[in-house]
């Protein structure tokens, strides 16, 4: 038993330093992925470390077991299977399907979509292709990666104007970027760049 405490012990404390060097190398694409984990993971560290080494470390177990019936106990269990379940549903929905239609009902009709782009997500083909597709007026990516600014030159016939706003964040560098086929008028940046307004002429 001593060796297998030590074991994971071992193994906490190298994920608890596998998140300190995420958090330092964000830049990186794989560890501003795992640095993304890092409220679970430090619970589990954390909590991992307690029960191992204090003496109380069987609370957790008591509240789940009946030692004297040898049963777990069902209303504990049935509200931890009711929370993953109810955790694996909200993941498993289907993705949305874009509402936007393609041509605008009336000539005049002025036109603005949002793509939340997912800023770990590299593969941008797809989004030029959405973008393309609806040809909104105003197009404004949320967490954009800031490799995806070069990218977007390819649109830039579409929509000659274009503001990115480098946002401060914990988990990696993106960026709020808001392409327009009208020149802009007033850019005002609120939040470290999670709140941008925009006039647009």
């Amino acid at each position: 038993m001593t060796l297998i405490r030590y074991l994971l012990t071992g193994l906490l404390l190298f994920m608890g330093g596998l998140q300190l060097l995420s958090w330092a190398l964000q830049s990186v694409y794989i560890f501003m992925l795992i640095h993304s984990f890092a409220l679970p993971v430090t619970f589990m560290v954390v909590g991992g470390l307690i029960l191992l080494w204090f003496p109380w470390r069987g609370l957790a177990i008591m509240l789940l077991y009946n030692k004297a019936s040898g049963r777990w106990r069902v209303p504990v269990m049935g509200a931890l299977a009711l929370v993953l379940g109810t955790l694996i549903y909200l993941r498993a929905q289907e993705a949305e399907v874009p509402a936007l239609p393609r041509t605008p009902t009336e000539q005049s009709a002025f036109r603005i979509a949002s793509l939340n782009a997912l800023h770990p997500n590299e593969n941008l083909a797809p989004k030029l292709a959405f973008i393309r597709d609806i040809n909104p007026d105003v197009m404004s990516l949320v967490e954009a990666r800031p490799s995806w600014e070069a990218e977007l030159g390819s649109l830039s016939a579409m929509y000659p104007y274009r503001v990115v706003t480098p946002v401060a964040s914990n988990y990696g560098d993106y960026s709020m970027i808001l392409l327009s086929k009208h020149p802009f008028t007033r850019v005002l940046v609120q939040d470290e760049g999670r709140i941008v307004h925009y006039n647009i002429q």
